[in-house]
Order: structure tokens, then C-alpha cells, then sequence
């Protein structure tokens, strides 16, 4: 009897895991297909074909599902992606050559992601109704970006929280420009050459922010 019970709850798992992958692979085809601003629990299931009832047990609601879908999905660089090189070589440099290598690196991936693009400025629009499920992801994209000076070099100075801080809005907003309003201060972002030049600058702010702190 047993045996026979515990057949049948692994089948009974097996079904509903193959049910929760077609969901997510449901919610990433909307996603992709229609945008984030048409994502919703209808679009979702049935474009799944299951009942909306699966989504809510399963996933709780969209949230859930958005996590969900983001665990999965390589939509996030890992950490030695955005390092752009191995993470003990990296933890070897100096502080400001890790941040450096951080912002750059993660603007440039975001400037070659159009749908981070597309659900970052969702989250801008909070009037609609799918902006609370864009800064929901926008938030776990954010996770391995922030875990560099919270886990990997946890960072104390006020001074250098500071640098992060603005480092990390400019390379948002310039990813984020690229796309939509590429011509910058004259610079044409949507152009590699243009694109470096910023990034460039970037590096720049950097090492005059070491200058200072070392004089």
C-alpha cells in the first residue's frame, strides 16, 4: 500500500512540475511575443492551456510567477558575467577596478538586452498595470548586481557607497537611452563608438574619485 501511495504522489509531482515549466515557458512566449506592458493571467494561461486556478496554486499570482520565470531563465547574468572575468581573479583587484569593471560591464549588458530595457521602463510607469510586476523582476535583475559590494567585497565606506550609487543610476539611465533616446550630450549611443566613449567617461569618474581618495 505503500508503495503503491508513493507511486502515485511521484506522479502526481512529476505532472505538476511538467504543469508549472509549461506555465513559465507560457509567461516568457507573452512576455517576448507582446511585451511586458501584455502580460497578464489571462495572456498567460492560455497561452498555457491550463486553468487560471493552476497559476494561483501554483505560483501564488504573477509575482510569483515573474520570480519564478527569472530563476529559471538565464535572462540574469550570472556574477562572472558581469565581472567579465573569473570571480577570483576578479576579488584580486583593487576596489576601484571592481566597480569599474561592474558598471561598464553591467550597462553594456543592458544595452544589448531590449526586453531588461522594455521591463525597466515599465517600472517607470506606475499608473499601468503591469508595473508592479516589471519592478518586481526589475529587482531580482538588480540582486546580482548589488550582491558584488554586499557579499563578494562588502563595502563600509559612505564614500565609495556613494560612487556605487551613482555609478549604478548612470548606467541604467545611459542602457536605458541608448535604445530609446540614443543622442546624448551630442554622443550617439546606439553607435559602439559612441558607446565606449561613455563608458569611457565612466572609467574616468572612477579614477578621479581614487585620486581624491588617495591625496
Amino acid at each position: 500500500m505503500t508503495t503503491a501511495v508513493t507511486k502515485k504522489a511521484g506522479k502526481g509531482n512529476l505532472k505538476r512540475a511538467a504543469t508549472e515549466t509549461r506555465i513559465i515557458k507560457a509567461f516568457e512566449k507573452v512576455l517576448k511575443r507582446d511585451g511586458i506592458s501584455n502580460v497578464g493571467v489571462n495572456a498567460v494561461i492560455k497561452e498555457a492551456g491550463v486553468g487560471k486556478g493552476l497559476l494561483y496554486e501554483y505560483f501564488g499570482g504573477l509575482d510569483g510567477l515573474a520570480d519564478a520565470w527569472v530563476a529559471r531563465s538565464h535572462f540574469i547574468p550570472d556574477a562572472e558575467e558581469i565581472a567579465g572575468k573569473p570571480l577570483d581573479q576578479f576579488l584580486e583587484q583593487s576596489l576601484a577596478d571592481q566597480i569599474r569593471d561592474v558598471h561598464i560591464n553591467y550597462a553594456s549588458m543592458l544595452r544589448k538586452n531590449a526586453l531588461a530595457q522594455e521591463i525597466f521602463v515599465e517600472e517607470l510607469q506606475p499608473t499601468t498595470k503591469m508595473s508592479k510586476t516589471a519592478s518586481h523582476i526589475r529587482a531580482q535583475i538588480g540582486i546580482t548586481h548589488e550582491s558584488f559590494f554586499t557579499k563578494l567585497t562588502p563595502v563600509s565606506d559612505p564614500d565609495y557607497h556613494a560612487l556605487i550609487f551613482t555609478l549604478h543610476a548612470a548606467s541604467n539611465y545611459l542602457a536605458l537611452r541608448s535604445k530609446t533616446s540614443p543622442v546624448f550630450n551630442g554622443v550617439d549611443m546606439s553607435k559602439d563608438e559612441g558607446w565606449e566613449m561613455l563608458m569611457g567617461m565612466l572609467s574616468t569618474v572612477v579614477d578621479k574619485f581614487e585620486q581624491g581618495k588617495n591625496s
